[in-house]
């Protein structure tokens, strides 16, 4: 039997262990649940107008960088590199003016060269970013890393010893993974990370492994069954999971090439697409899309820039309704195939994309295309506000601003996550211990 068709059975018959395992699901589902803030219950419709008016206190400019998620400089003292002269250096007339105000992304994307030596350097690293962002009035942002575990293991020698998803789908139980990872997003949070880009919830197989390798956990029933282990853990403990990379890849690493999925219709909903489906009724707070290009579904485009993927499939017929987000747009399998990044940049949000992936440190030029963009076309423009409202809920959600009531009014401001540093300290550390416990029961 053909090695993807056999696991068919394997989706059917997990079905019922799949439903079990949701029920304990935080949704996030843009606050289609209301929210709790300070002791406080706030409606859908409450927020929803909040992020809108919270919106239109921003500058076009301050509010269009929040669809961004951008690497950043350094691991012990944050500076920003970019400022509103970097968005229009034609103007030299207002430039000294221009250069003191600050260009900030929505999103913080910490590689493993942003880790310091120890989790209190961490800690007060990422705190240098979010007083940087008070500090000049803009919304916190979200502080993101790839943290799966083995070979992508940003956090390494920080917090407590993570094993790949394969080694993890090998050893223990999803019941027991979902106690690990709750573990580890507690420590993440206590760090200050408000999302995780994980997990992959791509089964592996003979068109993909040679990429995925490690980071899968193996076939579509495990692969469903540890994502839900892992995102339920993550998100009830405040952490945004990232599922990756709807809807797939193949053996072509998109840093190098694209990649092009050729396995037949049928093939490829019931190995690639029908896992996807189940992880995402889970309602995980992000989805990252992969550069892969589905020629016999959706043409030329790559997936990520693909109003077919986003639109119809994802959020259509899939009702997602998270925040979408697109791989670095700065990969090879984008600049080397006709779409340079700022072209790739316009494209992802047409296609229903809300935030912007860029490894580089630098996004204004991308943000000049767009802000251009949006002034001569209403369409466009509306797309960017409506992304901009869904990050701010984002934020509100993962506790990054806060809500409150002020004379009948609803007002959003940032959360101080200095006032409880000593508290943060000593929870890491205790939640540290757990986490190794686990893994030394486990795994050693």
């Amino acid at each position: 039997m053909n090695p993807i068709l056999k696991h068919k059975v394997f989706l059917r018959i997990f079905i019922f262990l799949f439903c079990c395992l949701i029920c304990s699901s935080k949704a996030f589902n843009i606050c289609r649940d209301g929210y709790i803030c300070n002791g406080e219950n706030f409606s859908y419709d409450e927020l929803n107008l909040a992020a809108i008016s919270y919106v239109a206190s921003l500058s076009p400019e301050d509010a269009a960088s929040q669809l961004f998620l951008v690497n950043v400089a350094g691991c012990r003292r944050f500076l920003p590199v970019e400022t509103y002269y970097d968005v229009y250096p034609e103007n030299e007339e207002n430039s000294i003016e221009l250069k003191q105000k600050i260009l900030a992304p929505g999103g913080c994307l910490l590689f493993a060269y942003n880790i310091a030596d120890d989790y209190m350097q961490v800690m007060e690293y990422i705190e240098s970013i979010n007083e940087v962002y008070s500090e000049a009035s803009l919304p916190l942002p979200h502080i993101a890393i790839d943290q799966e575990g083995g070979m992508v293991n940003r956090l390494k020698g920080i917090t407590s010893s993570f094993p790949s998803a394969k080694l993890t789908a090998e050893t223990i139980s999803p019941d027991v993974a979902e106690r690990m990872y709750y573990s580890q997003a507690r420590q993440m949070k206590y760090l200050g990370f408000s999302m995780n880009l994980s997990p992959v919830a791509e089964p592996s197989g003979p068109e993909n492994c040679d990429f995925l390798l490690s980071r899968s956990f193996g076939n579509p029933a495990r692969t469903v069954a540890f994502s839900v282990a892992q995102i339920n853990a993550f998100e009830k403990a405040r952490v945004c999971t990232v599922v990756k990379h709807f809807p797939g890849n193949t053996n072509v690493d998109p840093h190098t090439g694209l990649p092009e999925i050729k396995v037949s219709e049928v093939l490829f909903e019931q190995y690639y697409l029908k896992p996807f489906k189940l992880v995402l009724t889970t309602s995980p707070g992000a989805v990252l899309m992969s550069h892969a290009r589905i020629a016999a579904l959706s043409g030329d485009e790559p997936a990520a820039l693909s109003p077919y993927w986003i639109k119809e499939k994802l959020k259509g017929d899939f009702f997602y309704d998270g925040l979408v987000i697109s791989d670095d747009i700065f990969m090879a399998a984008l600049t080397e195939n006709g779409f340079p990044p700022e072209e790739a940049a316009v494209k992802a949000i047409e296609a229903g994309t809300d935030v912007i992936m860029l490894s580089e440190k630098r996004f204004a030029p991308a943000l000049r295309i767009l802000l251009d963009k949006a002034a001569i076309d209403e369409t466009f423009k509306g797309r960017l506000e409506n992304a901009e409202r869904r990050v701010i809920l984002s934020k509100i959600y993962y506790g990054l601003l806060e809500v409150y009531r002020e004379n009948g009014q609803l007002k959003v401001v940032n959360k101080n996550t200095l006032a409880d540093m000593d508290y943060r300290f000593n929870s890491f550390e205790k939640e540290y211990d757990k986490g190794m416990e686990l893994y030394d029961r486990y795994f050693n």
